[in-house]
């Protein structure tokens, strides 16, 4: 893996997170992905509601995706969280 890479992504993620939050990209991404994101303390952010906005954001879609499937298989998941 390139190192400097990762940091040039890492912080253009950081300074540019509002932007990076809305986009399909992040809302698409693996939870332990947009976790180690989330849980970044150098994200430029005027407020840390900006950041709750990206975890309800990421949380709707989420939710959203479910509930969009087919009945039986929402329902198959449904008795799997049973």
């Amino acid at each position: 893996m390139c190192t400097s890479l990762v940091e040039a992504c890492n912080k253009y993620i950081q300074k540019y997170f509002v932007e990076v939050a809305r986009s399909d990209e992040f809302l698409s991404m693996e939870q332990k992905d947009t976790v180690e994101i989330l849980s970044n303390d150098e994200l430029h952010v005027s407020s840390e509601e900006q950041v709750l906005s990206a975890v309800v954001l990421s949380h709707c879609r989420i939710v959203l995706l479910f509930f969009s499937l087919p009945n039986h298989l929402l329902l198959e998941n449904h008795r799997s969280l049973i």
